[in-house]
């Protein structure tokens, strides 16, 4: 029995050290394909960035016959291939969402329109109808400071913001449906008289309600900073 088992294991070990043999041979017959695909993998590697080239590339260009070929045997576990590879010089994704973003930023800033300018002399009669309608001195300068600060004492109907505010007075739709008044156009949010008097509705029972200017604008827009500028211009106005 002993005999039977040493005779086993040395046929085990003869077979080990063939198969060791083998191996070894395989080896350094493709170690230099081994490396060679080792150096054409880095090569590609090192050629992705061009797939990343900023959007203002514009021409595109394409690198052609870049073969990687490897003639090993099927025994090696390894298939035999050829491909050629096509790199073009295009938009990156990182690219793609710069753009993006660059258009939301835009978009979330006042956006006017060019429209016929009105007069500063045209305008203040509008203020000044408009203080005599809900009459408390001083509304009409009060809107002025606000319609400045807001967008400028822009007549524009197509003044808008990523907030939402809408129209010359920049008021939210919502805000605007509490506190416009029908002077016989409609309630129209981005009508510059229908806007200013919503605004002087809106600063006039604002006024009455907080006893001053500052507190009437902190009201129209919830910012001390802001308040402070409209009380200022106001003052110089």
């Amino acid at each position: 029995m002993f005999k039977t088992l040493k005779g086993g294991v040395n046929k085990i070990t003869t077979q080990i050290k063939k198969l060791t043999k083998k191996i070894t041979k395989i080896y350094k017959k493709n170690a230099k394909k081994l490396v060679t695909l080792s150096v054409i993998s880095k090569l590609v590697f090192l050629s992705m960035p061009a797939v990343v080239l900023p959007a203002y590339a514009q021409e595109t260009s394409v690198v052609n016959n870049t073969s990687v070929n490897l003639e090993l045997s099927k025994n090696d576990a390894i298939f035999v291939t050829s491909k050629n590879f096509n790199i073009k010089i295009g938009q990156s994704n990182n690219d793609i969402a710069k753009t993006k973003n660059a258009t939301k930023a835009v978009a979330a800033t006042p956006v006017v329109k060019n429209t016929p300018a009105l007069s500063l002399e045209q305008l203040r009669t509008l203020y000044q109808e408009v203080q005599s309608f809900y009459g408390i001195d001083g509304l009409a300068e009060a809107i002025e400071s606000v319609h400045q600060l807001e967008t400028g004492k822009s007549n524009s109907t197509s003044v808008s913001s990523g907030s939402g505010a809408v129209g010359p007075m920049q008021f939210l739709p919502s805000t605007f449906r509490s506190y416009c008044k029908d002077t016989g156009a409609g309630c129209n949010i981005t009508d510059l008289r229908s806007s200013v008097y919503a605004a002087g509705n809106l600063l006039s029972k604002s006024y009455i309600w907080k006893g001053s200017w500052q507190g009437a604008f902190l009201n129209y827009n919830h910012s001390i900073a802001y308040a402070n500028k409209a009380v200022a211009l106001m003052n110089g106005i």
